[in-house]
């Protein structure tokens, strides 16, 4: 196994059972078991399972911004391109995965608070940091009038989440179809399109 195939190897195993048992219940007897491969291996790669953890967070978040920032292009026309961000945004964000990695972090944070940071830094912030640039190219551009555009970000990507994310996290609701989502997505970026209309 090539080195760089076998470092991704065992962040996808890795990620797999954080997310299905939490960190504080995984090992890396375990991990190194299922990869397979042998613990110095396995350490060779990774210090601890701490910074293994902290890889497999940055690994998928680097994903999930890539799949993300891969649905604006210049020439595409804004609503298009507000309305794909928003919906991958919305799909990713309320994934099985995600949803328990969320449920994962909040519980690990209080014991592990740097991993809540690297998480926020390497995937939240990432996301309204590319947004907000890509609103302000819109204004500057007279597309959009976009007088805060880090603030119209979060509004933004805080309309598409809304209570339902809240409400899958704490499975009080079914997560929604994707006819659900495309209407969702549909309303609240016509609301977010009028409020930053050119004119």
């Amino acid at each position: 196994m090539a080195q760089r195939s076998k470092r991704e190897a065992i962040l996808q195993v890795a990620g797999d059972l954080f997310v299905a048992h939490g960190f504080s219940k995984v090992s890396i007897d375990q991990i190194a078991a299922a990869v397979p491969i042998s613990k110095p291996t396995l350490y060779a790669h990774f210090k601890d399972k701490r910074a293994l953890y902290g890889a497999v967070i940055e690994s998928r978040c680097r994903r999930n911004l890539s799949e993300l920032t891969a649905m604006v292009e210049e020439t595409r026309p804004v609503e298009e391109a507000l309305f794909a961000v928003g919906y991958q945004f919305l799909t990713m964000v309320l994934g099985t995965s995600a949803m328990q990695m969320h449920r994962t972090l909040t519980a690990e944070v209080a014991e592990f608070p740097e991993i809540g940071r690297l998480f926020y830094h390497s995937g939240p912030e990432q996301l309204h940091r590319f947004l907000a640039d890509y609103l302000a190219r819109m204004h500057t551009a007279r597309v959009l009038n976009v007088a805060d555009p880090a603030l119209s970000a979060d509004m933004f990507l805080g309309m598409m989440k809304g209570n339902m994310h809240l409400q899958c996290l704490l499975a009080v609701r079914k997560p929604p179809t994707k006819a659900q989502m495309r209407a969702r997505v549909a309303y609240a970026l016509s609301l977010f399109l009028a409020a930053h209309r050119v004119g």
